[in-house]
């Protein structure tokens, strides 16, 4: 199975009111800091099961038709 599927780590808190699409979203996002010690997660990724490098999940669904926005997604 680790040749048919990927698994992409999104970062642990959803994104803020501050975001442009929204609060409440899960992310992939590397770079952002975490709220506790203010340096990146190395286990949170880039999204590459889809192909197309979205930043958030929603995105993923969104490209499928679906209204979903959680998590985990197979």
């Amino acid at each position: 199975l680790q040749k048919s599927l990927t698994m992409d780590v999104v970062f642990p808190n959803r994104t803020g009111e501050e975001d442009s699409v929204g609060e409440g979203f899960w992310e992939f996002n590397p770079s952002r800091p975490a709220p506790v010690t203010g340096a990146p997660l190395p286990e949170c990724m880039e999204e590459t099961g889809s192909g197309e490098g979205y930043r958030l999940v929603k995105q993923i669904y969104e490209a499928e038709g679906s209204a979903e926005t959680s998590v985990p997604v197979l």
